[in-house]
């Protein structure tokens, strides 16, 4: 966040920014941050976005071909994706001469050349900063806070329990033995992971969700200066 602030706020019109940490099981937390843009063309937005592989051969060539292409292995059964009968990220994607918006509002990216068809969106700078996979998209709608704040409010995935009793033998007049009731709230709590990441985050007190900026001052909407009723 500090980076967007500081960095790419102002060149890339950039007005309000939102984040959301999501821990993973194993391994680093991973980031999900939204970023209001005040673009207003698909140029505006080719400006500072791309789903193309860099022409000149060098260091960010090597990084965007590294960290953003959506590979297949032809030796691999299994895909997350779905590939190879169909991929749900859309890959390889069509050629387009010129970045637009389809007929449902979505952005589609410009890719010129066929080396572009595999290549995740994304923001140079970011890439070359990092030298990591950084994959920015463009949104239209609101939904994509509903995809944001998913992250935050989830059910946990991770549980596990077992329990171990002796089974109740019939008695006389009871045809089904009787079993201890499923208290669901109470092994949801004992069947929650945390992982370390994220208790190392907790203890520090730090924050897992951040907006910026927190307050927006509201802007005037008079067209002159208020007139406001003479006193009784």
């Amino acid at each position: 966040m500090k980076d967007i602030r500081t960095v790419i706020w102002d060149p890339f019109c950039i007005t309000f920014a939102s984040r959301v940490t999501e821990f993973q099981k194993r391994g680093l937390e991973h980031i999900a941050v939204a970023l209001k843009n005040v673009s207003k063309s698909p140029a505006d937005i080719d400006a500072f976005l791309s789903a193309e592989l860099p022409r000149d051969p060098g260091v960010l060539r090597d990084a965007v071909r590294r960290h953003m292409t959506h590979s297949h292995d032809p030796s691999k059964t299994y895909h997350r994706c779905g590939w190879p009968r169909n991929c749900q990220y859309g890959f390889p994607k069509p050629l387009k001469q010129e970045s637009s918006f389809n007929e449902r509002g979505y952005f589609e990216h410009r890719r010129r050349h066929s080396e572009d068809e595999f290549m995740v969106s994304h923001i140079t700078w970011l890439i070359l900063k990092y030298d990591w996979h950084v994959n920015v998209e463009f949104s239209t709608g609101v939904n994509l806070f509903q995809y944001l704040f998913k992250y935050f409010f989830k059910q946990f995935p991770y549980q596990a329990n077992w329990t171990v009793q002796k089974q109740p033998s019939q008695t006389a007049g009871n045809s089904a033995p009787s079993r201890k009731p499923i208290d669901e709230i109470r092994d949801y709590e004992r069947g929650r992971y945390l992982s370390s990441i994220e208790a190392a985050m907790r203890l520090a007190s730090l924050h897992i969700s951040e907006k910026y900026p927190g307050v927006k001052t509201a802007s005037n909407t008079f067209a002159g200066p208020p007139v406001w009723p003479n006193a009784a």
